[in-house]
């Protein structure tokens, strides 16, 4: 009889018609969108740098790089940390902001470049912002090799900022954070990459290879042949160039004319955009007059 009255009284509450509280009973039970849920599964971008094995043996190789007396020694520290792993870039990072030695500066790249790829572009991506010029100054140029649309808030970030007054960004800063946008999405700063595209073509080329694709858009392509798809010889090339690789296979109706221009320049832009849009390979730099007449007339054929 015990257990039975202890029993009664454990259900009593809801025997005698209590109700949950409207607060508790309006509470909605957190359901993540099985979609979303998926995406962050197959989501390869990390949240935090690699743990170090052994951080101090890690910061001396940091050291040596940095302090560098010989050739060898600045080698040797370079193997080491490329070997150790993505683990020490946020150390690398700080010692590019504080380091105005151009050789120190050059073997901190070539580490980071090795140990940082794909999965690291978030990570990086915190730095766009930094006061120490070295520093945001690579990662914005990584970010420009490493498309990723997950980045486009900072990228744009550094793009308003490298343009607000008194930011003391410089036209070096403007540029890295023009392909950054591009890289992550973005045409904030496309006008700027359309000047460097006319002006700077040679310097700029293998940059835009890596950072504008992920523009490529019939709409943007549109607007590019409607901007600059007239008679005028260099406004055809800057056009051309562009849709080289952000275009897509919207424009072959105005390419396909111009493969068999007379004029040289026009004529490897116009088999440089075939390049960019169908294999979706970067542009050649020289090609002599013969392979282009023989270039120009496959593409014809693949168009």
């Amino acid at each position: 009889m015990k257990t039975l009255s202890m029993l009664l009284l454990a259900v009593a509450p809801w025997a005698s018609g209590w109700t949950a509280s409207p607060a508790l009973a309006a509470a909605p039970i957190p359901i993540q969108d099985p979609a979303e849920e998926e995406k962050e599964k197959d989501d390869k971008h990390l949240k935090e740098w690699p743990a170090l094995e052994n951080k101090a043996a890690s910061a001396k190789e940091v050291k040596r790089l940095v302090k560098a007396r010989t050739e060898e020694m600045g080698i040797d520290a370079a193997i080491n940390l490329k070997e150790t792993g993505a683990g020490v870039a946020p150390a690398l990072l700080k010692a590019l902001g504080i380091t105005k030695d151009k050789d120190t500066m050059e073997r901190i790249f070539d580490v980071l470049d090795t140990v940082t790829g794909p999965a690291h572009t978030r990570l990086l991506a915190e730095h766009v912002l930094s006061r120490k010029v070295n520093t945001r100054r690579y990662t914005m140029r990584r970010l420009a090799q490493l498309p990723d649309t997950g980045v486009a808030k900072q990228a744009q970030a550094a793009w308003a900022m490298a343009n607000k007054k008194g930011s003391h960004w410089d036209k070096k800063d403007m540029y890295l954070a023009a392909l950054c946008c591009a890289s992550a999405g973005s045409d904030a700063g496309l006008e700027l990459l359309i000047e460097y595209a006319g002006k700077k073509w040679g310097k700029v080329r293998e940059d835009f290879a890596l950072a504008l694709p992920p523009l490529r858009s019939d709409e943007l392509t549109a607007q590019l042949i409607k901007r600059f798809g007239n008679k005028e010889r260099q406004k055809q090339v800057d056009c051309l160039r562009m849709l080289s690789l952000c275009g897509t296979k919207a424009s072959f109706a105005y390419i396909r004319p111009l493969l068999d221009s007379g004029d040289g320049s026009l004529k490897k832009a116009a088999i440089n955009a075939c390049r960019g849009i169908i294999d979706n390979k970067p542009p050649l730099g020289n090609i002599s007059v013969f392979d282009a007449i023989d270039l120009a007339s496959k593409w014809k054929d693949r168009l």
